[in-house]
């Protein structure tokens, strides 16, 4: 029985005998150009158009906080002074900025400014999940806390936050106490924090990673980023933002002269999270 394949014009004309150990290869031609996706391994059908309903928005939060409560000078020079590494071949100092080594600087209440931002902070995440997120939360807390700085030519990958329920990051700069016009400039030129849709991930070069779905850290060998949609947020000091932990988003590169500084935070249900009259409540001392 003689089959057929198109010519080069788009029409429809029979296939010589000697061409017929090629059919495959032009069936499989067809079958993509129409829509279909022949897969050899297990001959399953990809349906060649689909819709994506995006019903729900994903809620983040900004708040400012008062500048002249908290300034450079008072509060924020403290963060800088917290073990900040300073040579490249310190593992906390990479190509991706510099993270501080102490990543639990909430936990010391001792220190009064300190304090007085985490108290701040902390009011600002009970006013979140109550008006935004809707978890059964009565107390929440602060798992770990750093300082993340993007000195020139410094960006950070697409990432998202494991482990953790809500996320945050306040902006702050050693020039925000004085305010000129070189330094207004320079301010407006630090890149954004930009919010992605989604993360995928592939095989490759042998760096962990994480999943949306799990939020578990786990190996990989390659990421591969498709920026499908995405939403910028300026930075502006003393601004607060909140997100889902599982959000990715990241940091273009720095191309001004002074360090991109902010501080980063995860929280977490402090006691427990749900209800127990709904049969939801997760305590953690009660985990057996």
């Amino acid at each position: 029985m003689a089959k057929i394949k198109k010519n080069q014009t788009g029409k429809w004309e029979t296939i010589d005998e000697k061409e017929i150990e090629k059919f495959d290869d032009y069936l499989e031609q067809e079958r993509v150009q129409e829509g279909f996706e022949k897969t050899k391994s297990n001959n399953k059908k990809i349906p060649p158009e689909s819709t994506e309903y995006n019903l729900f928005p994903t809620r983040i939060k900004s708040y400012d906080l008062p500048t002249e409560l908290f300034t450079y000078k008072s509060h924020w020079k403290l963060f800088d002074e917290h073990e900040m590494p300073t040579a490249m071949n310190d593992l906390n100092y990479t190509q991706q900025g510099a993270a501080a080594k102490n990543a639990y600087m909430f936990h010391d209440d001792e220190i009064e400014e300190i304090k007085e931002i985490k108290d701040y902070v902390l009011d600002c995440v009970y006013d979140y999940n109550k008006s935004m997120l809707g978890y059964e939360v009565e107390h929440w807390a602060f798992s770990q806390v750093w300082t993340s700085q993007k000195w020139p030519g410094h960006h950070h990958s697409p990432h998202i936050h494991p482990n953790s329920i809500i996320s945050g990051i306040i902006h702050y700069s050693e020039v925000q106490d004085n305010l000129n016009l070189y330094n207004t400039e320079i301010i407006e030129q630090f890149p954004p924090t930009i919010f992605q849709e989604r993360i995928e991930l592939n095989q490759g070069d042998g760096v962990g990673s994480v999943t949306k779905v799990n939020q578990m850290w786990i190996p990989r060998d390659q990421e591969m980023i498709r920026r499908s949609k995405s939403f910028p947020i300026s930075f502006k000091p003393n601004h607060l933002i909140l997100f889902p932990s599982w959000l990715p988003h990241y940091v273009p590169k720095n191309i001004t002269p002074l360090a991109r500084k902010c501080i980063s935070m995860n929280i977490i249900p402090k006691h427990s999270l749900g209800e127990e009259k709904h049969l939801t409540k997760l305590q953690w001392d009660k985990i057996k």
